[in-house]
């Protein structure tokens, strides 16, 4: 307890101060990719330090950073096979420094989400704050709530300026096949289709995807050792083997968001030939809460229904479906 009111008196001083205060809402690090569920501690402490000495406006910045390769690879197989997560010191530091000085790890994207201001957040949820504040014990019951909603648009905005790298969509194609493995030509058939979807029907503003073409991503893919290519004379099989298709699992989840609508339509015609576009949009809406909650999508559920529609439409343009009469 001591410990939190310290932390709480050095961050209301920052705040009033006007410095900017970096923290990871996730409160650590992802084994799987995916985007964590929040924990409130550190904005509950904003929030607080705002309201005590409301001098200069409070925003939140969300930030995603995207990679091609994990430094950490060899303890993120440890640990998703169970293993615990070895303790760090400064040994270990220092040999993981030169490791990393003789490896190439490609690029990294470091993309802003839509800021989230403080202000707004408490006139919509507690518009009289100042003086529950003042007349209060301690306790505001709308606090939590103001909270709960903060973390949730944070980590929303953060998906929603998620970047696409070629090791993205590598690992997105060739995962989703049982040995992991396509023909060169496929392969290219089908990364030029994500990035298809992903131009006609955009997440986001802020979304950035790589410019390079489908030949050039498989290429990309063989020079960072994420691809091997199997020769053969009626066309190269391109794969992801071993330890090398369980790390990229943590870059296919890193984008699994984007592709949420083409993801359901695509999963409803898995086990059938016809579906009613009112009936395919309908189901939809029954699971969207439970796909909204874990994959923190930012679309009501008129705009998924929307979402779904336009999918619908580029699928039937792209031959995927067909529509009868």
């Amino acid at each position: 307890e001591l410990k939190a009111k310290v932390t709480q008196e050095a961050e209301a001083q920052l705040v009033a101060g006007g410095y900017s205060l970096e923290y990871f809402i996730e409160g650590g690090r992802s084994r799987t990719g995916r985007m964590l569920a929040p924990k409130g501690g550190m904005i509950s402490m904003t929030v607080k330090a705002y309201m005590s000495a409301p001098r200069r406006s409070v925003v939140f910045q969300p930030v995603y950073i995207g990679y091609e390769r994990l430094i950490e690879g060899k303890s993120y197989l440890d640990e998703l096979s169970g293993q615990p997560k070895e303790k760090e010191t400064i040994w270990a530091l220092m040999k993981a420094a030169i490791e990393v000085l003789r490896e190439h790890y490609g690029k990294v994207t470091v993309n802003f989400g839509e800021p989230i201001y403080l202000d707004d957040s408490l006139a919509k949820h507690a518009p009289n704050w100042r003086e529950e504040r003042d007349n209060s014990e301690g306790k505001l019951p709308w606090l939590s709530t103001l909270v709960e909603d903060l973390a949730e648009q944070i980590n929303v905005n953060i998906n929603r300026a998620a970047d696409v790298n070629p090791i993205n969509l590598l690992a997105l194609a060739l995962l989703s096949t049982p040995k992991h493995a396509m023909d060169e030509n496929d392969l290219i058939a089908q990364l030029e289709l994500s990035k298809r979807i992903l131009k006609c029907e955009p997440y986001g503003p802020r979304v950035t995807v790589t410019e390079l073409n489908a030949k050039s991503i498989i290429t990309y893919g063989e020079e960072m050792g994420v691809v091997c290519r199997t020769k053969h004379p009626l066309g190269d099989v391109l794969s992801m083997q071993g330890e090398t298709a369980v790390l990229q699992s943590y870059f296919r989840n890193n984008v699994l968001h984007l592709f949420s609508a083409a993801a359901w339509i695509s999963l409803c015609f898995q086990n059938n030939r016809r579906l009613s576009r009112n009936g395919l949009v309908h189901l939809g809406l029954n699971v969207y809460p439970f796909m909204k909650s874990e994959l923190y999508l930012p679309w009501s559920d008129a705009e998924f229904a929307e979402q779904l529609n336009k999918t619908i439409d580029l699928f039937v343009r792209e031959g995927i479906l067909s529509v009868s009469s």
